[in-house]
């Protein structure tokens, strides 16, 4: 934020809860983004991209940014998964997405971390977990789903951001929290079980 913007005054949140009169209001930047009214030092016409977009650095080579996104049609083992995310290298900064996890087969959960804070909620029902009436229903009316005849929608896709990340390495690392479909897991699964639950893992 620093880097972006100069002088800006930071509000630490939990979960984005801020007082209202801290951000609304306040008079503290112009229309040309100068703190109280008064202009930086740049043009507006310094962040227009030019026609070869070779007039500035884009963030992933002026600031080391950059993503990656992991697919996979296996579930994860709740155990290791939230293990993993519990301890993820300092060089992610961010990642979210869906995730398949086994014992939660019915429910597609949504995950977002940022630095040590991750939240998992379950959100709705994979397609493949409602009755084959109702699946067939659904599809016929939903051309663009990505179903495969085995595990049909279920999937894990998640974005992950970061600087410096060691994409080989994290891949691996999630891989190796992979199960087979069906597959049975012992202990305690930390993650939401009917839509609408949430948990801070």
């Amino acid at each position: 934020v620093a880097a972006l913007r100069p002088g800006a005054e930071l509000v630490a949140t939990t979960f984005s809860a801020v007082d209202p009169d801290a951000v609304l209001d306040r008079d503290l930047f112009g229309r040309r983004g100068g703190r109280d009214g008064h202009a930086h030092d740049h043009d507006e016409g310094d962040y227009a991209h030019g026609d070869g977009h070779d007039d500035h650095a884009h963030p992933e080579e002026e600031y080391g940014v950059s993503s990656f996104v992991y697919r996979r049609r296996r579930p994860f083992h709740p155990a290791r998964f939230a293990d993993l995310l519990a301890d993820l290298p300092a060089s992610v900064l961010r990642s979210k997405g869906v995730v398949w996890v086994a014992g939660r087969d019915d429910v597609r959960i949504d995950v977002g971390q940022a630095g040590p804070s991750v939240r998992a909620e379950a959100n709705g029902r994979w397609i493949a977990s409602l009755p084959e009436a109702d699946q067939d229903l659904y599809l016929a009316n939903r051309s663009n789903v990505d179903w495969d005849e085995a595990v049909g929608d279920r999937e894990t896709e998640l974005v992950v951001i970061g600087q410096g990340i060691d994409e080989e390495r994290l891949t691996d690392a999630l891989d190796g929290c992979l199960v087979d479909p069906g597959a049975s897991v012992a202990g305690e699964n930390p993650f939401p079980a009917a839509p609408g639950e949430s948990t801070t893992l």
